[in-house]
């Protein structure tokens, strides 16, 4: 889903994951935080939408040691 073409009232009442929300308080998601670790900071549209679907990916593929290789294969 793209949030600049959806309407907030078309998605009342359903379940939004913001970069905000996945992180601990202060403490950054553990994909969050390697990404800054890495320096792979892109700007402030990319690096949202690219952790949000890593998370995703990562909730879907828990035993798979490199979720992407797993993904990609």
């Amino acid at each position: 889903m793209l949030a600049c073409l959806l309407l907030a009232a078309d998605v009342e009442g359903s379940e939004i994951r913001t970069i905000e929300g996945i992180a601990d308080g202060e403490v950054l998601h553990p994909l969050q935080q390697a990404m800054v670790d890495e320096g792979a900071i892109q700007c402030g549209f990319c690096t949202p939408g690219m952790v949000i679907n890593g998370v995703h990916l990562f909730e879907r593929t828990p035993r798979c040691a490199d979720a992407v290789r797993c993904r990609v294969a």
